[in-house]
């Protein structure tokens, strides 16, 4: 059996390190811990969902 994450969540790209995850199409509006789209916002451990728990990790300083 093989799964994958839907290509709009864009998973891949971001375990690649091609962007991070707030740059995501969906991060924050679609894709959320409450309702993930992809592995890395499901996972309380994912690197989405550690983004989004901690937006100081994306947000410029003031």
């Amino acid at each position: 059996m093989r799964v994958t994450d839907p290509k709009a969540a864009q998973c891949g790209e971001v375990l690649k390190g091609v962007f991070k995850p707030h740059q995501s199409k969906l991060f924050g509006k679609e894709c959320t811990p409450e309702r993930p789209i992809g592995a890395l916002m499901g996972s309380s451990e994912g690197a989405c969902a550690a983004y989004y728990h901690n937006p100081s990790c994306y947000l410029p300083l003031s």
